[in-house]
């Protein structure tokens, strides 16, 4: 398992993030008119209040493109969490043209404010030059601005430059320090940087155990690829006693979220009757599952188990339903 790149995958989208940020409560329509007359006379905490209401539907007919106006007004008053919304705004092209040169300027001036998650978001956009030219010095003062005020994303992206040596000296201890200050916060990536670099001994003490720990934390939570990782140590007893079982339930958990490699490894132990009773039958069901999931990888698998496999048990196979329940 590789360590993790610096890129970041962000799940929230703008709806979720504003409605987040300030939950409107609906109000008659009545306070509606008085609260819009406010924010046209320039009152920011109204302008961004009905800008909410806007983008939430609450009490208002939706409409996003009068929400960015509204937020316009309460971010040229300087209000940072106005600012960062009108930012996805244009980041995401809702209720005005998508403009990644806008976005990094409104990011910005949150950041400058204390806004964290914007000092994250400026650290990105200058990593991968979107918005504004690469440059690495400006990301690691923006993600390291994000990290010291406890940014989760902020962290590991701040421990990853360090781990990878990007815009400074590499330095794994300091990239441990960083990355192990987001895994305590529930960051699932950075839990999985963390078994990899317990696993190789970069930055911290090489121990199996510590590596474990941290891929169950992650796993906990629901990935997939943890899930996948934390079944082989088990199959193996790498820093936790050997234990089949545990191995077929973690790979389960993996395969029953579509995952083609817990698929191939739950297949596996069918075959080897290792944790699980010996079935040829869920076990060719599952390689199969795997295979047109994507893993071409364990064709030969496939093709080595239709050998030993009865004239029967290879109908029944290819009659049942491909789907995960159907194969355990």
């Amino acid at each position: 398992m590789s360590a993790p790149k610096i890129l970041i995958c962000y799940a929230m989208i703008l709806v979720a993030a504003i409605a987040a940020a300030q939950p409107p409560a609906p109000t008659p329509p009545t306070d509606l008119s008085a609260l819009s007359a406010r924010a046209e006379a320039g009152d920011a905490d109204a302008a961004y209040t009905l800008a909410n209401r806007y983008v939430s539907g609450v009490g208002i007919d939706p409409d996003y493109n009068r929400a960015a106006e509204l937020f316009q007004i309460a971010a040229d008053h300087g209000m940072q969490e106005a600012q960062f919304a009108l930012a996805r705004c244009h980041e995401q092209g809702i209720g005005v043209p998508k403009d990644d040169v806008r976005a990094l300027t409104y990011f910005r001036m949150a950041a400058e404010q204390g806004h964290a998650v914007a000092a994250n978001k400026v650290g990105a956009m200058y990593e991968s030059g979107r918005g504004t030219p690469k440059d690495l010095n400006e990301s690691l003062r923006w993600y390291r601005s994000a990290a010291e005020r406890g940014n989760a994303d902020g962290q590991l992206n701040l421990g990853a430059l360090y781990f990878f040596g990007h815009g400074v000296r590499r330095d794994y201890a300091v990239a441990a320090k960083w990355i192990r200050k987001a895994a305590e916060q529930g960051h699932v990536v950075a839990e999985i940087a963390l078994f990899d670099m317990h696993s190789l001994g970069k930055g911290v003490k090489k121990n199996a155990a510590y590596a474990a720990f941290w891929l169950r934390k992650a796993a906990d939570q629901g990935n997939s690829r943890a899930q996948v990782g934390l079944s082989r140590i088990y199959y193996r007893g790498n820093g936790v006693p050997l234990d089949y079982r545990k191995a077929a339930d973690w790979a389960r958990r993996a395969a029953e979220q579509g995952d083609n490699e817990g698929q191939a490894d739950l297949a596996a132990l069918y075959e080897q009757g290792k944790g699980v009773p010996l079935n040829y039958v869920k076990a060719y069901r599952l390689y199969k599952l795997s295979f047109e999931g994507g893993n071409k990888k364990i064709r030969t698998r496939m093709d080595s188990l239709l050998h030993i496999m009865t004239p029967r048990q290879v109908a029944e196979a290819n009659s049942s339903s491909s789907s995960i329940r159907s194969s355990q």
